[in-house]
């Protein structure tokens, strides 16, 4: 594998692999335990701005048997993600990706997918809404494409009480849960509250060494409804 950065904020990655396999009964070679298999990787990451990262990546693999010619197979898969950030914590990083799987003695699988996060703070330091969904679609030839989509949305409550690190975390999500086979979809709709106390405290030590050591307690209450 190889990394080159022409410039800062350039970030570009390729690689090579081959693996040749072989299976022997005593001084015997046996052909159907021969496999070859080859791998290409490639990547690039792309710093837009200050908080504004594009990531491209992709992945070529290929299987072959010299006695089997159906245990032959490739795939190839591709992804595209973005983030963004801003120094007050809001966040957004979409994602989509590609592959496809094919063989010669079976079926070719084709699989989308699309996903989504993001937070955006409402009050620093105290509230925020977050935001998760996903989107995906595999199709097998020969069969039904089967579609899956989820979504869920919330806020989150946080808020640290005197002199001690104690934070109180309060979140409430719902979200959306779709399948849909063969023209038919079913649909499921969720709501949480979720709750969580962080209580942490650190006191120091002298060891036998004569070493200050910290030690450190956390408590950890979540409460799901």
């Amino acid at each position: 594998d190889l990394t080159w950065m022409p410039s800062s904020g350039i970030s570009l990655r390729g690689g090579f692999q081959r693996a040749d396999q072989e299976a022997e009964a005593g001084s015997q070679v046996l052909p159907e335990g021969e496999l070859h298999r080859d791998g290409i990787t490639a990547g690039l990451d792309l710093t837009l701005r200050e908080g504004a990262l594009l990531s491209l990546s992709g992945v070529w693999d290929s299987i072959k048997s010299d006695a089997f010619p159906e245990k032959d197979g490739k795939s190839l898969s591709a992804n595209i993600g973005l983030s963004f950030s801003d120094q007050k914590g809001n966040r957004f990083a979409p994602s989509f990706g590609y592959s496809r799987v094919e063989s010669p003695s079976g079926p070719t699988t084709k699989l989308l997918n699309l996903y989504v996060s993001g937070a955006i703070v409402l009050v620093p330091q105290f509230l925020q809404m977050t935001l998760t969904g996903a989107w995906i679609r595999t199709a097998v030839s020969g069969l039904e494409s089967v579609t899956y989509l989820n979504g869920e949305g919330g806020f989150l409550l946080e808020k640290s009480v005197g002199k001690r690190p104690i934070v109180f975390l309060v979140g409430i999500r719902g979200g959306v849960l779709r399948n849909t086979l063969a023209g038919k979809s079913d649909t499921t709709a969720q709501l949480h509250l979720d709750g969580q106390i962080n209580f942490e405290r650190s006191r120091k030590r002298e060891g036998g060494d004569g070493m200050n050591r910290s030690m450190k307690a956390v408590l950890v209450l979540s409460l799901r409804v």
